[in-house]
Parts: structure tokens; sequence; C-alpha cells
């Protein structure tokens, strides 16, 4: 679960002393063609808020305003697995089915994305979870007080807001979703650990309620 484009990315295509604007959405997969005169110099210049990185397109090489966090890899990864709990009021035991992916990116696309700090990047999770129970489950979880992550020891602050339960398909299926960020020092992430315990604010059928977990092991995510 990557970032999705932003519309905040353009490009242009600079030909000797002149500039055309590219246009559409420029993704990661973009392909561009373009008809230039025999020999001249072709710059493909790629604008991301207020930094442009260039390409010279018959060399390959590239200009000297390169991000240079973006000539690397983005570290990535992902870890599901199954919690059982129980939900106050209800007969029958829980499944919690629990899907965490992670990112480093040096710019969040959010809206009003932001680079992250000098020698910093940005830390990026997202969170599905699956919660099959009876009864008509509302309310919302919050993950900034349900998710512990450490990295090499370190505890690691979560920007989060709560997130809403939603109703799926069937009615014994409910789920959540949200996306948590934090900044880190660059290199100082290889392995993520850590541990889910749902805290919020949940109501079934009508009525204020609890989700338990009989147990909320840790996990491990390594991102390469």
């Amino acid at each position: 679960m990557k970032s999705d484009p932003s519309p905040d990315v353009t490009a242009r295509l600079r030909i000797g002393e002149q500039a055309r604007a590219v246009a559409g959405m420029i993704t990661p997969d973009s392909v561009i063609v373009a008809l230039v005169p025999a020999g001249a110099a072709v710059t493909l210049v790629v604008a991301d808020r207020d930094k442009d990185q260039s390409v010279n397109v018959r060399t390959g090489a590239v200009g000297p305003g390169a991000v240079a966090a973006y000539l690397k890899p983005h570290p990535y990864g992902e870890v599901t697995y199954q919690l059982i709990g129980q939900i106050s009021g209800e007969p029958k035991r829980t499944y919690v089915d629990i899907t965490v992916s992670a990112a480093l990116e040096p710019y969040d696309h959010r809206l009003k994305g932001t680079w992250a700090p000098a020698g910093r990047t940005w830390l990026r999770m997202w969170v599905e979870m699956k919660v099959s129970g009876t009864g008509v489950l509302e309310g919302t979880i919050d993950l900034k007080q349900s998710l512990q992550v450490t990295a090499s020891g370190k505890a690691i602050a979560v920007e989060a807001a709560a997130a809403e339960i939603e109703r799926g398909q069937t009615i014994t299926d409910y789920t959540t979703r949200d996306e948590v960020r934090m900044d880190v020092a660059e290199g100082s992430v290889q392995t993520l650990t850590f541990r889910f315990e749902p805290k919020g604010a949940l109501t079934r059928d009508g009525k204020p309620t609890t989700l338990k977990l009989d147990s909320s092991p840790q996990q491990k995510l390594t991102l390469k």
C-alpha cells in the first residue's frame, strides 16, 4: 500500500532553451513520448512541490538538483496475522485479522504533504484490521493509543487519528483502516517491532462495549 500519485507532481521537457509542460498526472509508471530535434539537448524536469529534479534524456545523467533520497530504493514491508479475543456482550469468540505495512519515503504525499527534515525520512505505516463478530458494532479505534512501535529498541511516537469502524458486506465483518507516520533518522530503521492492543470507543447494538484480546504478541516487520 504505497503512496498514491500526487497532483502536485508535474513535469516538463527542456529542449535547448525552451520548455514544454508534460500533460497529465505524473506517476512512477508514466511513459513519456516526445518528438524532439535530432542532436538537441533534452532534459526531463520533474517538480515535486518546491523541488526540481532533472535527468538528461539522451545520457541518463541526473541533474545537480536531484533529491538524494529519491535516488535510493524506498524500503517496504508487510505482515499479516490473526488474533483472537472477545467483544463484551457477544457469546462467541472474536477473530481479528490485522495487516500492517510500512515504507520509508522522503516525501509524504498526503494532503498538504511535506518533505522530511534534513537527514531524516518519513516512516509511514498502514494498518487494516478486520473484526469478525455478531451484532451491530460501531465506533472508533484510536491507533495512536493502540499501536506501539519500536525500532532498534527505541519507541517511536505515532502520529495518527482515530479510525472509524466500517461495516462490511456481511453483518459479521467490520474493518478499520488508517495511516500513521513518524519521522526517523535516515538509515536508522530496518526492522520494526510493533504490538497492537485496540483502544477506542466502541458500541455494540447501541451499548458501550470493549474488544479484549486473549494475547497480543509482538510482531516484526522487515523493510527491504
